[in-house]
């Protein structure tokens, strides 16, 4: 079965600098969403993109990131997929 929307950050691990973000959509009607998130469910990062079928962007934070795994969650109408992040 394959997921409406996939995406993963790399490289991760990754330092705070030249992280980059991809996403795959099976359609290209609604916007994408995308956070990333502590486990505590802290919000460091959100960006919302028009709708694609794929996306390769540089990630710039505003404030970097302590080391620590990190949820990445990318969310297309009802689709939704998450992947972590590992920040060293």
């Amino acid at each position: 079965l394959i997921s409406a929307i996939e995406g993963f950050i790399y490289p991760n691990p990754t330092g705070n600098e030249n992280m980059r973000l991809r996403i795959q959509a099976m359609n290209n009607d609604a916007p994408i969403e995308v956070q990333i998130m502590s486990i505590s469910g802290q919000l460091h990062y959100s960006q919302q993109f028009e709708g694609a079928f794929y996306i390769d962007e540089k990630i710039v934070l505003q404030r970097a990131l302590p080391p620590g795994v990190y949820l990445l969650n990318i969310k297309q109408g009802e689709n939704l997929t998450r992947d972590k992040l590992i920040i060293k």
